[in-house]
């Protein structure tokens, strides 16, 4: 049963996650693109309107860092990037992801030390 609720919290913290990345319509976006952007995240930044740094269509990304670095225009880790209501970084979840058997306390308990 533990194992069930553990794989619950897991798969609703993944969805929470890829929403993040996937909810970027009305969002600020930089027009400018910098460096390191690869070829995919220029193409996508392409393909929709983009007007006066506000982005008008719905984008969907396969990780939080390619939804970062569509935002920014420039490379950068959307796990450090993207930040919970109280400004901590979902990086703080990626473990709970890679662990499913344990538990987000337990999780927070190994970031923190």
């Amino acid at each position: 049963m533990a194992d069930t609720k553990k794989e619950q919290e897991r798969d609703e913290l993944h969805r929470a996650i890829w929403a993040i990345a996937d909810d970027l319509r009305g969002s600020m976006v930089c027009e400018n693109e910098g460096p390191g952007l690869s070829d995919n995240i220029i193409e996508a930044r392409k393909s929709v309107t983009i007007i006066d740094g506000k982005l008008y269509n719905d984008v969907t990304f396969s990780s939080p860092s390619a939804a970062s670095q569509f935002v920014i225009g420039a490379a950068s880790n959307g796990w450090t990037n993207w930040k919970c209501e109280d400004g901590s970084s979902i990086d703080k979840f990626r473990s709970f992801l890679k662990f499913p058997k344990l538990g987000i306390k337990e999780i927070i308990k190994m970031k923190n030390g």
